[in-house]
């Protein structure tokens, strides 16, 4: 299982220093005015769609997956306050 993690963090390494790669490459184009609009906008768009998004859906699966739980969340504080008062009772 671990060997697992392992090949997919490095696979991730290695897609990032490609990506960052490109940028270097790209921002050293941009200050030598030897690129295009078009190439600058399909990195952006490719950076976009490599960083930005899966964040995105990510951020909107966590939310989503909380906000299923909230309810037993809450069913478990009241559970923990009601013992909480039980035992203050139990000791006066």
């Amino acid at each position: 299982m671990q060997s697992i993690y392992y090949t997919a963090e490095e696979k991730t390494r290695e897609e990032i220093e490609i990506t960052v790669q490109k940028l270097v490459e790209l921002t050293r184009q941009m200050n030598n005015n030897e690129s295009n609009s078009l190439e600058v906008e399909a990195a952006i768009a490719d950076l976009v769609h490599t960083f930005l998004l899966p964040t995105v859906q990510r951020l909107s699966e966590r939310r989503t997956i909380r906000q299923s739980q909230l309810p037993y969340l809450k069913a478990a504080h009241e559970a923990c306050v009601s013992q909480i008062a039980n035992l203050d009772k139990n000791i006066a």
